[in-house]
């Protein structure tokens, strides 16, 4: 439930899209990112709430699930 700041690097950002993002050498940025949840509530809540959700469903059978699709899509 709490909001997320992610690298643009992250591979995390591939399963959490309810999340900002900033370069990881841009303080400015960052700093920015962390001003704006702070400033409003609203946003901070949003972020953590749908964070959350995303992060409840990541499981270990969806994610087998997906890897099995690719491997019967790339043998097709």
């Amino acid at each position: 439930g709490i909001p997320v700041i992610l690298s643009r690097a992250s591979g995390v950002r591939e399963v959490l899209t309810s999340a900002l993002v900033v370069d990881a050498w841009d303080a400015e940025a960052l700093a920015d990112r962390i001003l704006a949840v702070l400033r409003r509530p609203g946003l901070g809540r949003l972020l953590g709430r749908e964070g959350a959700r995303e992060a409840r469903a990541l499981t270990w059978e969806g994610a087998a699930t997906r890897v099995r699709a690719a491997y019967l899509e790339a043998s097709a």
